[in-house]
């Protein structure tokens, strides 16, 4: 399965009525998410869509630049274009989809890894390996960015509150096994090695 994520950052004194046009550029029935970062590098929504294929993207494309310019609404409040992501979540498919309850949280917990050079598939390993001690019933998803910046590893979590993510926190920093992990990580990824970003999901697919 593949993400085109999108990131929309609001030009200054813009953030409310950013978010009040985003909200209303998806439909009722899209199959559209929208997040705001809470926390990571300034402020932004993202706008993410997942296709089974590369062909389906193309296609949604296609529909899409048929009609009125997208986006056209948000552009007057943005700061800068928007970032255009491509990640493949090659564990998940939209005909398969997760455990249910996978990414039905308020909140997600994303942490990316960028590999240092010749490094990429031990980071891959690695990512897995920490995901896979991490475990329990925690809905998770393992993410490969393929285009729209450096090759990176993503793994994302989905939580109720943001109790649960101190939670969690607290849990991980007492397991031996994680701080093993993220130690193996430090020598595989490029510094600095940033703490993960925190989204509130605004809307849900319809």
């Amino acid at each position: 399965m593949f993400i085109n994520r999108m990131l929309f950052k609001g030009a200054p004194g813009q953030l409310p009525a950013l978010r009040q046009a985003m909200r209303g550029v998806i439909q009722p029935g899209s199959p559209l998410v929208l997040a705001e970062r809470l926390w990571g590098d300034g402020p932004c929504f993202a706008l993410l869509r997942a296709f089974e294929t590369l062909d389906e993207l193309e296609k949604a494309r296609d529909a899409a630049f048929a009609g009125p310019p997208p986006f056209s609404v948000v552009a007057p409040l943005l700061r800068e274009p928007p970032a255009n992501e491509l990640w493949e979540l090659p564990d998940i498919s939209l005909a398969n989809p997760p455990a249910a309850g996978a990414g039905t949280g308020r909140f997600t917990v994303r942490w990316r890894f960028d590999p240092v050079i010749g490094k990429g598939g031990e980071l891959i390993q690695a990512v897995r390996g920490m995901a896979a001690d991490i475990g329990g019933d925690r809905p998770s998803s393992f993410w490969l960015r393929v285009a729209g910046g450096p090759f990176s590893v993503g793994l994302v979590y989905a939580y109720e509150s943001l109790a649960a993510i101190e939670q969690a926190r607290a849990a991980a920093m007492a397991n031996p096994r994680i701080i093993e992990h993220r130690q193996k990580l430090a020598s595989l990824v490029t510094p600095p090695n940033d703490t993960p970003e925190i989204f509130e999901i605004l809307v849900r697919p319809g």
